[in-house]
């Protein structure tokens, strides 16, 4: 039996963050849910009810500005705030189960969020799982890609600073249903679905995510948590190179990376015949580590 409950705390500025809790009878590891941008932790039942069923207890929360938390709608300034937001909800956990190990799940801009989280803070999560992770954004276009170097990076910025003056708030694209998922009972529910951003990604969020994109892709050498990849070979949102540059550079030796054929950018709403492959993957994963 699963026990699914809500609640809120407030974050270190101030802000409510909303919180979602799976637990079933036993009580074996923690497991915090890291979702992605447009999204919000009410999308994450199905696997938070798997891992529950299984004794992990599993939590997680709205990022500020999604879903049904605090903050202006998909907008920060600065990444490490939705680091810090993600370890002292992890912290106030392991207060309450101070036994168990602690893993991290994050998908696409929540995995950049969780591989940000390990490299500040080293040894606090017994492992990492990541999903699609913002390592290497955008598509791949014959032999280019877009991963940061020192040159698209100091562009960016210095076309973001300019608008961020100017237009913080602005949107540019919308997200595409077509290339997140392949299934289309997902897609009609992520449209029917009030909580969940449908404009495009801000200004100012761009401007962070390129400081943080270009910090984490000159620390892949310095990642030492152990973890799971698992990625859409036909990702369009977040290209899989970035998991494979994270598996080829990182140092740990427990690491692993499975690639999943014609699958999208969100595996968790992925065709079911895909969903339980990587469901299976990720609850394996977890289990040979408790």
């Amino acid at each position: 039996m699963i026990v699914t409950s809500t609640e809120s705390f407030t974050n270190r500025r101030g802000q409510r963050l909303h919180c979602r809790y799976w637990k079933g009878q036993k009580e074996k590891c923690l497991v915090f849910l890291s979702h992605g941008f447009s999204e919000h932790l009410g999308l994450y039942n199905e696997i938070g009810t798997l891992l529950g069923k299984k004794g992990m207890v599993v939590f997680g929360h709205d990022h500020i500005g999604h879903g049904e938390s605090d903050g202006s709608r998909a907008y920060i300034e600065n990444v490490d705030h939705y680091v810090d937001d993600v370890i002292t909800h992890c912290m106030k956990m392991q207060d309450e189960h101070p036994d168990l190990p602690l893993f991290l799940i994050g998908h696409s801009m929540g995995g950049m969020i969780a591989l940000r989280s390990v490299l500040r803070h080293p040894g606090f999560f017994s492992g990492m799982i990541l999903n699609g992770p913002l390592i290497v954004p955008g598509p791949q276009i014959g032999p280019i890609d877009f991963r940061s170097t020192p040159f698209r990076t100091f562009v960016s910025k210095a076309v973001l600073q300019l608008l961020s003056w100017v237009i913080p708030h602005m949107p540019i694209g919308r997200p595409n249903m077509n290339i997140i998922t392949r299934d289309k009972e997902a897609q009609t529910m992520m449209l029917k679905d009030d909580l969940r951003w449908t404009g495009g990604c801000k200004v100012m969020l761009l401007l962070a995510f390129v400081y943080c994109l270009d910090d984490n892709i000159n620390q892949l050498t310095d990642v030492t948590t152990p973890f799971l990849l698992v990625h859409g070979d036909d990702d369009r949102l977040c290209n899989p190179i970035g998991s494979e540059l994270l598996y080829r550079r990182s140092k740990v030796a427990d690491k692993s990376l499975k690639i999943f054929p014609g699958a999208k950018h969100q595996l968790f709403l992925e065709l079911e015949s895909t969903r339980s492959q990587v469901f299976s993957e990720i609850e394996n994963w977890i289990e040979r580590r408790i």
